[in-house]
């Protein structure tokens, strides 16, 4: 299985329990993940009872993910941790 099979599987499954699966172009941001996945509202609610956490109206979980070769031969380049570390430390990290 290659990257690119692997992340078509995953979206795949992850749509079937009816997450939003949306491939991101790197329009102008290098570094950028592969893909945006948001999860039901189900889940949305299930998260804030095990994270003892309530979320502001409107808002949702979003998350980002870089798909690399299931191999281990995929590496993250310095503009993929660069993009991944400003993530982290913004407020999309600290709900």
């Amino acid at each position: 299985m290659n990257e690119k099979h692997l992340e078509k599987s995953y979206c795949r499954m992850k749509r079937e329990d009816g997450w939003l699966a949306v491939k991101i172009e790197n329009v102008n941001h290098s570094g950028i993940p592969d893909r945006l996945f948001v999860p039901p509202l189900d889940f949305m609610e299930e998260w804030e009872m095990e994270n003892n956490v309530k979320l502001p109206p409107g808002a949702v979980l979003a998350y980002f993910t870089e798909f690399k070769s299931p191999k281990g031969t995929g590496r993250l380049s310095e503009l993929q941790k660069s993009f991944i570390k400003r993530l982290r430390a913004s407020v999309i990290n600290h709900i």
